[in-house]
């Protein structure tokens, strides 16, 4: 669900660690306390809208500015970023990714590049890899148990359909994710994820942390409103600039 949240991770730090005992727990029953964990599956499957707030830090804090999420299921997404007085704007309809930036010129929505596009479609996820991946054609793998700093976690390996992977450390005493590597080509990610905090019965990581070529980038969540009305023209080019 943390992937959901943000657009500026690219390249990033190589994870170095050294896998542990293999998990006595299978998948399933990983995965199921997981669902339980963020606050039951048919409740995360009802979630239809959300809104976020905070503030963002680019680039180890070369550049801060407030910034607002909103996304609608089934793949919809939008974010904007106030920098140096200026709006940025990305968003997906779940079918074309656009954006408005500023600071580079581009005044008026335009369409992203396909890799900008790819990454942007499985960020509106709102799920998540782990959730439904049978249906998606991902697969999922324990791949057993590791430690990330002093916590012990199981370590899960996701392969997307696209090939793109991903790596997800789920906390062995709260099953909620901590850390995951995504790796896409040419490019990999590393996102830090804690502060987690009830809203409406679901959990949601208030601080997420982001390493990538240009330096540390950290969104810290003031606000998360969920299943809240959401009109779609926010979404689209023609009229959510």
């Amino acid at each position: 669900m943390v992937k959901k949240f943000v657009g500026v991770a690219t390249a990033a730090l190589l994870l170095v660690a050294t896998a542990g005992p293999v998990s006595a727990q299978s998948l399933d029953e990983v995965l199921q306390n997981h669902y339980e964990a963020i606050g039951g599956l048919d409740a995360w499957k009802s979630l239809e809208t959300m809104e976020a707030s905070g503030s963002m830090s680019i680039m180890g804090g070369m550049a801060q500015g407030p910034f607002y999420i909103v996304q609608k299921r089934p793949s919809m997404s939008r974010m904007e970023i106030m920098f140096q007085g200026m709006e940025i704007i990305q968003a997906y309809d779940g079918t074309t990714a656009w954006h408005v930036v500023p600071p580079m010129g581009i005044t008026t929505p335009q369409e992203t590049d396909a890799a900008t596009a790819a990454a942007m479609q499985e960020q509106a996820d709102m799920d998540g890899p782990l959730i439904g991946f049978e249906e998606e054609g991902t697969t999922v793998e324990l791949v057993g148990r590791e430690m990330v700093g002093e916590t012990e976690t199981f370590k899960l390996a996701v392969t997307r359909e696209n090939g793109n992977t991903s790596e997800y450390y789920l906390d062995a005493s709260t099953y909620m994710p901590i850390k995951i590597v995504g790796t896409t080509p040419g490019m990999q990610a590393t996102t830090t994820l804690g502060d987690y905090r009830e809203v409406n019965g679901l959990l949601f990581p208030f601080s997420i942390d982001i390493e990538n070529a240009q330096g540390p980038n950290a969104l810290t969540f003031d606000e998360v409103m969920i299943n809240v009305e959401v009109d779609e023209s926010v979404f689209s080019m023609e009229g959510g600039s």
